[in-house]
């Protein structure tokens, strides 16, 4: 494994090359990791601390983070899915010169649920909540192990922006849903001192890093305290189930 100035020489010399096919239609102007540098390394400390050995994308849209992970981690299994047909052609085409990528028609939910058992530990990126049909809590409550980054998830920042659907956002309430309260979690440090410029100057969006084992939750540790990028510690709450009484 590369020493952490290699690994970030290495993602910025990738990073801002991407084409941002994604600005089609998404409100961050599209890139990987929505063009936010800072959630790139993040990502590539979790990769060193926790090495897993397979990342799962859910939910690839037109393939900006997935061609930035086949390019980058050209050695991992890469797996990655959409429910739009166009999408996952795009994609598809955009990867097809790395043979550890594979690209699904399917929905994230069964991506997840079928390559659970599949690996030892999986690292996966959850963000298949762009429509209205919102599969979070059923891609997490199909996990029994492995690590999750969770996008567009609200870390109580103003310049960071997160998801919300009917009235439902996606904060640490949610998370209620399935984990036990005083689980412990981590967001991405809105303080941090990145070690590159972010040129996002459009939407950025929080992050949540779930920890569903042992392994994954020391790995988060590590990286709290000796990344660039660091995390906060936090605990899933315990809260009165309105959710589930709307849902009901």
């Amino acid at each position: 494994m590369p020493d952490r100035f290699e690994r970030y020489e290495r993602i910025y010399n990738v990073f801002y090359r991407i084409e941002r096919c994604g600005a089609i239609s998404l409100s961050d102007g599209g890139g990987p990791f929505g063009f936010d540098i800072l959630v790139a390394l993040l990502f590539d400390d979790l990769i060193a601390a926790y090495k897993p050995d397979g990342i799962i994308e859910c939910g690839s849209f037109v393939g900006d983070t997935t061609t930035y992970l086949a390019e980058v981690y050209s050695t991992y299994a890469i797996k990655s899915c959409d429910v739009d047909s166009f999408s996952v052609s795009v994609t598809r085409h955009r990867t097809k010169a790395f043979p550890n990528v594979q690209v699904n028609l399917e929905s994230s939910t069964d991506l997840v649920a079928r390559v659970d058992s599949a690996y030892t530990r999986p690292l996966y990126f959850l963000d298949a909540h762009g429509v209205a049909n919102w599969p979070l809590t059923n891609e997490l409550e199909s996990m029994t192990h492995g690590l999750a980054v969770v996008h567009d998830f609200d870390i109580e920042h103003p310049r960071f922006s997160f998801d919300h659907y009917d009235g439902i956002s996606c904060d640490a309430k949610l998370l209620s849903q399935v984990f036990s309260p005083g689980m412990p979690f981590f967001t991405l440090n809105a303080h941090a001192n990145s070690p590159f410029p972010c040129l996002q100057v459009g939407r950025r969006s929080g992050v949540a890093v779930l920890p569903l084992d042992k392994v994954a939750e020391s790995a988060c540790i590590q990286v709290m305290k000796n990344s660039r990028c660091p995390l906060v510690q936090a605990v899933i709450p315990r809260v009165h189930n309105a959710i589930m009484e709307r849902q009901s």
